[in-house]
């Protein structure tokens, strides 16, 4: 499921051009929310990749932010990089913020639990990989959107994916068992330590 969140979104209108490219232009008019082209940040077929993944930039620099204009390394370096500005960005100008225990309806423990396990189920999403898919269906792995024009490869994933997203899925579960068990400890002790 790709994470949609417009609040998200609409803060890059408010941020400087993060991309960078020193395009004729840039920065002359506002940002705009960037979406990364990547496959392993969820882009498909006319379908844009998670929200949380997009980066501010100006109109100029997001017209040449193509992997056709910068090359496939070129691409994954400028939006790394621009990533990298834009949360620091965000951090720095409150934007985003941990959230605070209600203290009133949860425990310290139980408000930590819920942002352990909300984070940790947001780094799990951010780790699955897809199915590897080419335009060219003939390079594309069978168990992808639209499977493959080659049927010598049979229906088994042949690109890793399944493989790699079973190894998440086991951290992930051995991960969320280490989490309840500390927050099931820290739920026990009367005086444990505050979030907020």
């Amino acid at each position: 499921m790709t994470y949609r969140n417009r609040k998200l979104l609409d803060l890059a209108w408010q941020a400087p051009c993060m991309l960078r490219l020193g395009v004729p232009g840039c920065g002359n008019y506002p940002s705009v929310p960037c979406h990364s082209d990547l496959q392993k940040h969820g882009r498909g077929i006319g379908h844009k990749s998670h929200d949380c993944l997009a980066v501010a930039g100006c109109p100029a620099c997001h017209a040449i932010f193509t992997r056709e204009h910068l090359g496939r390394e070129g691409y994954y370096e400028v939006w790394r990089n621009a990533f990298e500005r834009y949360q620091l960005w965000l951090w720095e100008n409150g934007f985003l913020k941990v959230a605070k225990c209600n203290h009133e309806t949860q425990t310290n423990a139980a408000c930590g639990q819920s942002l352990l396990t909300d984070g940790l189920e947001a780094l799990r999403k951010l780790a699955l990989r897809s199915h590897y898919y080419c335009e060219d269906t003939w390079y594309s792995c069978p168990k992808a959107e639209g499977g493959s024009a080659n049927d010598a490869k049979g229906d088994g994933c042949d690109c890793g994916a399944d493989n790699h997203n079973a190894k998440v899925e086991r951290v992930f579960e051995q991960t969320m068992r280490i989490a309840s068990n500390a927050c099931l400890t820290a739920q026990k002790q009367p005086n444990s330590a505050s979030l907020g």
